[in-house]
């Protein structure tokens, strides 16, 4: 998993918040797989409103940037957007993105960031 950049100039204080960064994992019913994502962040917001040409592409790039594999790593990249478009329904893709908001609000998160629940 990618670390926080270590900046001398840096206020020190953000060494203590971002010592751990929140991960959290989710079964996709519809995937037959455990997907894992981290916090969504301004700038994870920034970055799909600069790729996201239409709407419907929004649901696309929050899947690209958000979804990573147990290793950290992202599964999908942006060269998979036409994929995820054209081959999963509207609510397939935002039922995964709900499913991932939920999870993120739900008090079921163990101090590690990881859901305690699968649904």
């Amino acid at each position: 998993m990618a670390k926080a950049k270590k900046n001398s100039n840096r206020n020190p204080i953000f060494d203590q918040i971002l010592k751990e960064k929140n991960h959290f994992s989710m079964f996709v019913e519809a995937w037959g797989i455990d997907v894992f994502f981290e916090q969504f962040t301004l700038a994870d917001s920034d970055w799909i409103e600069k790729h996201a040409v239409y709407n419907g592409e929004t649901l696309a790039y929050t899947i690209i940037k958000k979804l990573q594999n147990e290793q950290g790593e992202s599964m999908f990249t942006v060269a998979d957007k036409q994929i995820l478009m054209r081959n999963f329904s509207i609510d397939e893709l935002s039922d995964i993105v709900m499913q991932m908001r939920k999870v993120l609000k739900s008090d079921e998160v163990d101090y590690a960031g990881n859901s305690k629940t699968t649904s």
